[in-house]
């Protein structure tokens, strides 16, 4: 088994040696049934990314990165005093590392949940993540009245994110019943602004974004060429007047794209194989295929996500 001593000698050095700490889950219980490595873990390094399988930490922030002043009140019995952050520019594809400092004015009876979104000047959210700060090593339940607590947190940028300004925003809610602690008469409260910036490393396409195959489209003369790596509906089966959400995964070529238009249709589906359904189309749309961010600005493989 792995003792406390051995995970407080070794994750700490491996922390001041690597940028990122890939923490991979097989044979835990067997070796660490307390899980005392990730509880030391989530307490002093920052999780940026995490599936079932495998968690992805970053080290702590320097000493001199930024620091906000919020003295936000959640509820009655918690305050947001500061945030630490990674920069206001960051790369799409790269982490955004947050260190929050909590003021508990009374013992919390619950643990809380911390819901961070990160949402552009349209109000489309691009990530979200859902965490108990400190978990499991010095929970919110644990917290001692007006002992100050350092509360490390993160999230992934998405590499396919438009450059441009983004607001993260946070949510605190009682792990039991899932209602939001109240700040200043609202659910969540705004954090920080943040800039958005180009990839600096080429894009991971994922087989997530495959649906089902990529699809490449090109100019007549076959010159210029587009490729959408992938879509998300949001939804198969939507009622009359309401909206059909879509996202769209597009890989920009090795040379410029002109300006381009997006048509997008909804109609019939006909049984018949050699019917084409696009002749009786119920719902026609055309705009700019990337109005906010125009084709002609795409660097070359580029992920681009437009919902």
């Amino acid at each position: 088994h792995l003792s406390q001593a051995e995970v407080e000698a070794v994750l700490p050095e491996l922390l001041t040696q690597s940028e990122r700490l890939w923490v991979v889950y097989a044979a835990v219980d067997d070796v660490d049934p307390a899980h005392y490595a990730e509880r030391w873990l989530r307490t002093h390094a920052h999780a940026v990314w995490r599936t079932k399988d495998l968690s992805l930490y970053h080290p702590p922030l320097s000493p001199d990165a930024p620091t906000v002043h919020t003295n936000l009140a959640f509820g009655s019995s918690l305050v947001l005093e500061q945030v630490t952050y990674e920069s206001k520019s960051i790369p799409a594809g790269e982490p955004l590392r947050l260190t929050l400092q909590w003021i508990p004015l009374h013992p919390l009876e619950r643990d809380i949940c911390l819901t961070l979104s990160l949402v552009d000047g349209t109000g489309h959210v691009w990530e979200t993540t859902q965490t108990t700060p400190n978990a499991w090593l010095s929970p919110p339940s644990t917290w001692q009245p007006h002992h100050p607590v350092t509360n490390r947190e993160g999230l992934t940028i998405p590499q396919g994110a438009p450059p441009g300004e983004y607001t993260l925003r946070l949510m605190v809610t009682d792990i039991e019943t899932g209602e939001p602690l109240p700040v200043n008469g609202e659910k969540a409260a705004d954090l920080l602004t943040i800039q958005v910036a180009e990839p600096i490393r080429p894009p991971a396409l994922r087989q997530v974004l495959s649906h089902p195959e990529p699809t490449t489209f090109c100019s007549a003369d076959g010159t210029d060429c587009l490729t959408l790596s992938g879509y998300e509906p949001g939804g198969l089966r939507f009622q009359q007047s309401y909206p059909v959400p879509l996202t769209l995964h597009w890989l920009s070529p090795a040379r410029p794209l002109p300006e381009l238009e997006l048509d997008l249709r909804i109609a019939p589906r006909s049984w018949l194989p050699w019917r084409r359904s696009d002749q009786t189309a119920l719902v026609t749309h055309t705009l700019p295929l990337a109005p906010a961010y125009p084709t002609t600005a795409w660097p070359p493989d580029r992920l681009v996500t437009l919902p």
